[in-house]
């Protein structure tokens, strides 16, 4: 199957029974689904398979069962994030093996869009700027919420209040 769009984390708000969450878009392998549970309070938990949820084969679309039902005010986001890696071996010579090639085509293309979305989601610093990785990682959105977005000393991303800002 040709990769049509792309795929998009998928969001669901936790009711305290629901536990049965579909994927709408083509998976190649069990790994490379990530489910993450945010907490009422903000905290992310990623979710092992086999322990805090099942899924069906992979295939152009399946369900994640959760083992326990996410709370109201729990958000379960499952994303595609497959790994940066090629295991295709083609052989040469025979016939065009025209399925591997086109799976593997599409791996490639999840694996764009996964790159991608992580680039939409980041903010930038020039070219030229020392700092690199997670010393730019901004705070989670529960601690930066309703709060001013601060650099330390050390140029590193942190929140502050309007009165922390006020002593600066």
């Amino acid at each position: 199957m040709t990769i049509a769009t792309a795929p998009t984390p998928l969001s669901y708000n936790g009711d305290g029974s629901t536990t049965a969450f579909p994927i709408t878009w083509k998976y190649n392998a069990k790994s490379h689904i990530v489910a993450t549970l945010r907490s009422s309070a903000g905290v992310e938990t990623v979710w092992v398979l086999s322990t805090n949820y099942t899924l069906t084969d992979p295939g152009d679309s399946g369900t994640l069962t959760a083992t326990t039902a996410p709370a109201t005010g729990e958000k379960l986001v499952i994303t595609l994030e497959p790994p940066n890696t090629q295991s295709s071996d083609i052989p040469l010579g025979g016939d065009f093996p025209s399925t591997t090639v086109e799976d593997g085509l599409d791996l490639t293309a999840q694996r764009d869009q996964k790159i991608q979305s992580q680039f939409d989601r980041a903010l930038r610093v020039p070219k030229t700027d020392t700092q690199t990785g997670s010393l730019l990682e901004l705070p989670i959105d529960s601690l930066r919420a309703s709060k001013f977005l601060s650099f330390d000393a050390n140029g590193k991303p942190t929140e502050v209040t309007s009165k922390e800002l006020d002593t600066r």
